[in-house]
């Protein structure tokens, strides 16, 4: 998750909306996820990601929209998390995963 990926691991977080499109099945080989944060407004990140088969064809784009908690885990005063960095500066790190063949 990209959000993961510039939040400290004490920071709250809520996934408040998801919507995935499937384009092309995928029965076999190794798909590639890219996600980055296309937007931030104050608590609030939306995101995006595109899965892609081996020959780099999308087969399945998701936007979500998280809301960052004002309180890390383990305090009890209500302290904003630190901002994370500008959207724009954010890169993709792509996740393999190797599916096998389901019809044999």
């Amino acid at each position: 998750m990209a959000i993961k990926s510039i939040l400290s691991s004490q920071t709250r977080f809520a996934t408040m909306a998801l919507e995935a499109g499937f384009l092309r099945p995928v029965i076999r080989g190794i798909v590639t996820a890219e996600a980055r944060v296309v937007s931030h407004e104050g608590r609030t990140l939306e995101g995006q990601a595109i899965i892609y088969d081996e020959e780099r064809r999308p087969v399945l784009e998701f936007t979500w929209v998280c809301f960052i908690s004002v309180r890390e885990r383990g305090e009890r005063a209500a302290k904003p998390p630190a901002p994370p960095h500008p959207y724009n500066s954010f890169e993709t790190h792509p996740i393999h995963f190797d599916l096998q063949d389901r019809q044999g």
